[in-house]
């Protein structure tokens, strides 16, 4: 529902139209009369929250892939938004028979990671315990609210990761073996066990944004060069088969009227525009635009040097019914883009065209409109999925004031 506010503006349409050339169509309503624009500006209400954890796993097929292309692993408390907790799991393909010809008792296997982008402290190290996944998980429904940590088993290795853009973890020569026989035995009955390993950090000083859909296993063997005595080292690799990421931690508290957004769908923003010709004044609108604001106040709290919060310069409006909520806000392309304005710290998104079809049709469609973010990277791109980062922000809420979230509209009036 949305509620008239008492701000009306008059404008002169001259004003508007005076750098326009060529023959321009007149309603019969405005033949002989001087049109002018009227500005209201409409609040916005029966704003909800809701927590929906979005999917963040994938499945890695022989004709590509099914989910998200990156992860997250690690651990930070920001000043604004709390303790975030971020453990990263993957699960290898069986090796391929040239790989499986390769694996002897010296091979070294290693598993290659790839960094994305970094949240929180850009110079500290964070350690990481790579531990050994005991059950089985399937990656393509797997929720940023799952959590593996009941099926954990031993400690495969434990590393640092810093500054580096790709970081290669030593592998056990034991699991090295057994994963050898699991390939073998893959398509058995009754294949030894290999379900795969998770990223879990031990400390509190930044979580790593991963590539998952590139991260491998790497095998290497050195020989002698023949007819000298140097060594060359053969390297032959295998991706992973399925990944995904379980988020956690304890939210800050979050002021009274201030509404979270972020991108997994834990915090998402719920709301309705009446979109009727007796709220909105007119059957055909000039101009629609949806503002939010920012809590700037808050989000003001400043951040250690060397410390990163990633910042979004869009917010994603979606429009879908109810029904098959959860399903549509990670297949869909969002209906709607806002781009963020610096100059007054608020999210804006031109509606004109959305409403007006709902007008004309003389329709209310079983809609509601929903805001959360993607990704930060342009929306021609956005079937490539969420690109790994943690985005969030506050908004202000319906009774923020001037700040409050807007629905600002021009219509055409004839003079009376």
């Amino acid at each position: 529902m949305v509620m008239l506010s008492r701000f009306r503006v008059i404008v002169p349409l001259l004003v508007l139209v005076a750098a326009c050339s060529g023959d321009i169509g007149v309603d019969p309503e405005f033949a002989g009369r001087k049109p002018t624009v009227r500005v209201d500006t409409l609040q916005l209400a029966d704003i909800t929250t809701l927590k929906l954890p979005m999917y963040t796993g994938a499945i890695n097929l022989e004709t590509g892939f099914i989910g998200v292309r990156f992860g997250a692993a690690g651990s930070y408390n920001d000043v604004v938004f709390g303790q975030t907790d971020a453990v990263h799991l993957m699960r290898p393909r069986s090796a391929t028979s040239v790989v499986m010809d390769s694996i002897k008792d010296g091979t070294q296997v290693f598993l290659e990671l790839y960094k994305e982008s970094v949240t929180g402290d850009t110079v500290a190290a964070q350690t990481f315990n790579l531990v050994e996944i005991t059950r089985n998980w399937r990656g393509n429904s797997w929720t940023a609210d799952s959590s593996i940590s009941a099926n954990l088993g031993a400690t495969l290795a434990t590393f640092n990761w810093t500054y580096e853009d790709t970081l290669r973890i030593a592998m056990p020569a034991e699991w090295r073996d057994r994963y050898k026989v699991w390939s073998y035995t893959a398509d058995s009955l009754n294949p030894p066990q290999i379900h795969g390993f998770a990223l879990v950090a031990s400390g509190n000083s930044k979580i790593v944004n991963i590539r998952s859909e590139a991260v491998k296993l790497v095998f290497r063997n050195t020989k002698k060069v023949t007819g000298t005595d140097r060594d060359t080292m053969i390297e032959r690799s295998t991706l992973m088969r399925t990944w995904a990421t379980s988020w956690a931690g304890a939210a800050a508290v979050i002021p009274p009227n201030i509404l979270m957004a972020d991108n997994t769908f834990n915090h998402l923003i719920s709301f309705d525009i009446e979109a009727t010709a007796e709220v909105m004044g007119s059957r055909n609108l000039l101009h629609a635009e949806l503002v939010w604001f920012e809590d700037t106040a808050t989000l003001s709290a400043g951040l250690p040097s060397g410390h990163k919060r990633a910042h979004s310069n869009y917010l994603d409006i979606y429009q879908l019914a109810e029904k098959d909520l959860t399903y549509d806000l990670h297949t869909v392309t969002p209906s709607i883009r806002a781009t963020y304005a610096r100059g007054d710290a608020s999210f804006r998104a031109n509606l004109t065209a959305v409403i007006n079809n709902q007008l004309r049709a003389n329709t209310q469609d079983q809609v509601r409109y929903y805001l959360g973010f993607k990704s930060n990277i342009a929306l021609s791109s956005l079937s490539k999925g969420n690109d790994g980062t943690i985005y969030r922000t506050l908004l202000n809420g319906p009774n923020a004031g001037a700040r409050r979230p807007i629905l600002v509209i021009k219509t055409v009036i004839p003079d009376a």
